[in-house]
């Protein structure tokens, strides 16, 4: 009697695990709600603020990647550029995703997308943005302080013992020399050139077209024209042929779900930002600028600066 019940439990434990594995390739938990695999998403990528950091964006571009649910991505961007490694590995992740999935990947502008902003939009099928959105500033950006004078002045001074020639290129503590500037030109010429590139490689298509060329280097002549670290305003860059559509996030997610044969209204993926006290207390976006300034090392970047 007592084996009796012991196979019966443990068929029920069988039985149990198998509906458990079952039930769980039909569904996802995510964000306090079930997705089922049977039903199709759009699911949304956030980048908000300036990009310094690419983990937790590429963690989210991931799971969309192994979600069979997912049909299509929207790119939302309300961001001034950033650092370039993490911009690119951003680029990277997205290009990743369509070339393993074959999903339309779409970006939606908010208020700024610019500079690096802008370069991770050019990995998007098509870009919308609001009339007003300030995008572009195709360009690059090294910012490093001179207190020399001010530390002269006050009897500061620094000894530096260095390997090279260049290692302690860009100290505030002295004048920059002409061959170390011409060490970071270059650095930057490098770091522009592959922006360039990006634009060319994203916009081609549609740059050909309004142009009536073929050639990419046709292309590449008309981007540069523009690649002077101007921004443009969201209408400015669809007359320029720098994005595809006018239009809000609403109208993006629309024109993504039809693209990947979703009909009628589409079930959208929204990820949950962890909030602090502070970000609740004061709303989540009142210190990211601040955040953004007190993290910030001396670096090449694809940032909008007005200041």
């Amino acid at each position: 009697m007592k084996n009796f019940w012991f196979w019966i439990i443990v068929g029920v434990a069988v039985v149990v695990v198998i509906v458990a594995v079952i039930i769980s390739n039909m569904i996802i938990y995510k964000g306090g709600s079930f997705l089922s695999l049977t039903d199709k998403y759009i699911g949304i990528v956030k980048i908000e603020g300036s990009i310094y950091d690419s983990k937790g964006i590429i963690n989210q571009i991931k799971k969309y990647r192994r979600n069979d649910a997912v049909k299509g991505i929207v790119v939302r961007i309300n961001s001034p550029g950033g650092g370039v490694s993490p911009t690119q590995e951003i680029v990277y992740e997205l290009e990743k995703t369509r070339k393993e999935r074959n999903i339309p990947i779409y970006c939606s502008m908010g208020s700024i997308a610019a500079s690096g902003g802008y370069y991770i939009a050019t990995a998007c099928d098509e870009i919308y943005a609001n009339p007003g959105t300030l995008t572009g500033s195709i360009g690059v950006i090294i910012s490093l302080a001179d207190v020399s004078e001010l530390i002269a002045k006050i009897g500061f001074k620094m000894n530096v013992i260095k390997s090279g020639e260049f290692k302690d290129t860009g100290s505030m503590f002295r004048e920059m020399s002409d061959d170390e500037r011409k060490l970071l030109e270059g650095l930057v010429d490098d770091i522009y050139n592959q922006f360039v590139e990006a634009v060319v490689e994203g916009r081609s298509d549609i740059l050909k077209k309004k142009l009536g060329v073929n050639k990419e280097d046709k292309v590449r002549e008309y981007i540069l024209k523009y690649a002077d670290g101007r921004v443009f305003s969201g209408r400015q860059a669809e007359e320029y042929g720098f994005i595809d559509e006018l239009g809000t996030l609403s109208e993006c997610i629309d024109a993504c779900a039809k693209e990947a044969g979703i009909e009628g209204k589409p079930k959208v993926i929204v990820p949950k930002k962890p909030r602090g006290l502070l970000d609740i207390l004061l709303g989540e976006n009142t210190l990211s600028p601040i955040k953004d300034r007190l993290e910030q090392t001396p670096s090449v970047e694809y940032m909008f600066r007005i200041f």
